[in-house]
């Protein structure tokens, strides 16, 4: 369902147009049957709950949550510089970025974004699109230049249950 869903996605102006990071994957959970209007969707840190729990993680430490089953597929992950600023959402000048844990794939956690045509990346792989650009603006020196977990959200959580 998640893979029809990006690919539904990836036709809308929120894959085409720069930026729209949040609005991509709230469309994906949208596509992939999450209990949100499709207006809401695009908002994904208005229309579900922040998990704060793993503020301040790492990219690279998501794989162990994902192997661990900590973080589920189609769970919504936003991470930027200045990690513990709240709202989870701000200016285009934060150094910030949303994806979408999409599920194993051989072992390996896969993520889809709207970077890299769309496809489904690896850890790493986010990780290298997440060091530089805004992330290396002097502002962003005390956190060390390094995009950070803010916060998880989960479309889903009410279908888990």
């Amino acid at each position: 369902i998640l893979l029809e869903a990006i690919e539904k996605a990836k036709k809308t102006q929120w894959f085409t147009t720069k930026d729209k990071c949040l609005q991509y994957v709230g469309t994906v959970a949208y596509y992939a049957g999450a209990h949100v209007s499709k207006k809401e969707s695009i908002y994904p840190h208005n229309a579900y709950k922040a998990d704060k729990t793993y503020r301040g993680k790492k990219i690279p430490e998501l794989e162990k949550l994902c192997k661990q089953g900590k973080l589920l597929p189609g769970m919504l992950v936003h991470v930027k510089v200045a990690y513990d600023m709240d709202p989870a959402y701000n200016p285009s000048t934060n150094a910030h970025h949303w994806f979408m844990y999409a599920g194993l794939k051989d072992g390996v956690p896969m993520w889809c974004d709207c970077l890299r045509g769309g496809r489904l990346q690896t850890t790493d792989e986010v990780n290298r699109n997440m060091i530089n650009g805004r992330a290396k603006l002097p502002q962003y020196k005390p956190y060390g230049n390094i995009r950070r977990v803010t916060a998880i959200y989960d479309p889903f959580a009410d279908q888990r249950q």
